[in-house]
């Protein structure tokens, strides 16, 4: 998910619904409307190499119908959340999804701190990097990886502040 896509629209107008399915559960405690929880599966399918579209009634039905996802949507949805595969091949829909209070939203946010500032500094060193080649093809890469761990930053943090990225 980009920033422009987090950042679209004003908190106060994203509807978070909550549900009783842990899915629900999950998306309102990080503050995850169906919508963005589809954008956020679809990309990471989108990194497992597998095409999906971001529809948000899949959401839905998977809350408010009982479909069960497929397991490239489980896949991707697990990594978003940092759920390891082995949790999710070993449990069944939605029994391996973490319950809401199982690594708050704090710990989550200190961790992609320690990525960032690891990744500045990497970045820094190649910077002064002698084959600017090659520094400038691990800094994309490097770039990709903290764009990739932002933005779930970004969703997971927008909630709590109430604001967006930009604003002051």
């Amino acid at each position: 998910m980009n920033t422009e896509e987090m950042t679209s629209l004003p908190a106060s107008h994203v509807h978070v619904e909550a549900s009783t399915h842990p899915l629900g559960k999950v998306r309102a405690s990080r503050g995850w409307s169906y919508q963005q929880t589809a954008r956020i599966i679809a990309r990471r399918a989108r990194e497992m190499g597998v095409q999906m579209a971001a529809e948000r009634q899949k959401i839905w039905r998977w809350e408010h119908r009982g479909v069960v996802p497929d397991q490239i949507s489980q896949r991707a949805l697990a990594a978003a959340l940092g759920v390891p595969v082995e949790h999710v091949a070993q449990h069944s829909w939605p029994h391996w999804l973490p319950s809401i209070d199982a690594r708050p939203c704090i710990e989550e946010i200190a961790v992609l701190r320690d990525r960032l500032a690891l990744a500045v500094r990497i970045l820094d060193q190649l910077s002064r990097a002698h084959e600017p080649t090659t520094a400038a093809r691990i800094a994309a890469d490097a770039h990709a990886a903290i764009l990739h761990d932002v933005g779930d930053l970004l969703v997971a943090v927008e909630p709590l502040t109430g604001s967006h990225v930009g604003e002051s």
